[in-house]
This record gives structure tokens, sequence and C-alpha cells, in this order.
């Protein structure tokens, strides 16, 4: 059966954007290692879709010339019907029974890019299977939560750790 994966960056006070959606943050030089895309590429070879909110495609799309989603399927969700970017499908349907009738569709894996919001919704559901963070070594003080709303409680079991000279630290959780 088909998993979500949230796979994340996190500021070390939990934020995945700063206060105005910026993500420089996540430029600085130093963070660079080469050769080293941090599980990116397993991510990406795992999954065959990916899910995001308009509004972390908007932030995204301004970070990159490329196709920002290297999966077979990008969803979108948003409010806003008739919007088009090629390679992209967007939807207005409810988060929840979206992600609901993917699961149940053949396929491999799920990437969920985020935002806050739909990353909230999906985690009170119970649809979240496996949370990947990376932990970035900086406070924001504010910014974007990796989780908006108001969520149900929800326990995950630590699977894996893995360190990087820059800093970073990965944290790979399954759902309990």
């Amino acid at each position: 059966m088909r998993k979500v994966i949230l796979y994340s960056a996190v500021s070390l006070d939990g934020f995945i954007a700063g206060p105005d959606h910026d993500m420089d943050w996540l430029e600085k030089p130093e963070y660079t290692l080469k050769d080293e895309h941090f599980g990116f590429k397993d991510l990406c070879e795992r999954c065959d879709t990916s899910l995001c909110g308009n509004g972390t495609l908007e932030v995204v799309t301004q970070l990159t010339d490329e196709f920002p989603f290297p999966t077979e399927r990008s969803v979108v969700f948003t409010r806003t019907p008739g919007r088009s970017f090629k390679g992209i499908e967007f939807v207005t349907d409810d988060v929840v029974d979206y992600t609901r009738k993917l699961l149940n569709e053949p396929g491999k894996d799920i990437w969920l890019v985020g935002g806050s919001q739909i990353n909230g919704q999906l985690l009170d559901a119970g649809l979240i299977d496996e949370l990947i963070l990376t932990i970035i070594p900086t406070v924001l003080s504010g910014g974007v939560p990796l989780f908006a709303g108001n969520q149900k409680p929800a326990d995950f079991q630590l699977v894996s750790t893995k360190d990087y000279s820059n800093g970073f630290v990965i944290l790979t959780y399954h759902k309990r």
C-alpha cells in the first residue's frame, strides 16, 4: 500500500519558512556539501506523486527555474480553479478526501511537499505515514510552522538519524 511521506527542511525552532514565507535561510553557502542530496534522490525513487499547496508552489518556483517536483504526478491544492502550470495538476478538492483517494490508487509512495496547512490537515486525518525531517542548524524566531491548525495528538517512532558535517541532521520517523 502507498504511504504519505512528509519530507521537509525544518529550523531548530520548528519552522519550514521564515516570517515572510522566505526560504533564503536554506541557501547559505556553508550548507552545501559536494555531491550530497540529503536523501532527496532516494525519496524521488520511492515516490511517483507529490502534493503541495498553492502557496508552497509559489515559494518553490521563485527559488528555481527548473520544474520544481521531479515526480511523475504533481498535485497542487488550490482554492482558485483554472490555474495551470506545465506538468502540474491543480485540484480544488478537499485535501484529506483527495489524498485518501490517491492512497487507494496503484502507485509508489506520495511525497508531501507541504505547506503547513496541508501538513496539519493530513496529520489530523492520520494520513502521514513517515516524516523525514532535515533539521537545519538555525533559529528563525518566527515564521511558518511545520504543522498549522489544531492537530490531534499523533505518535511517531524514530527509525533513523543521519548527521552531516554542515550541521544538518536528518530524522526519520514512522507512524506508530
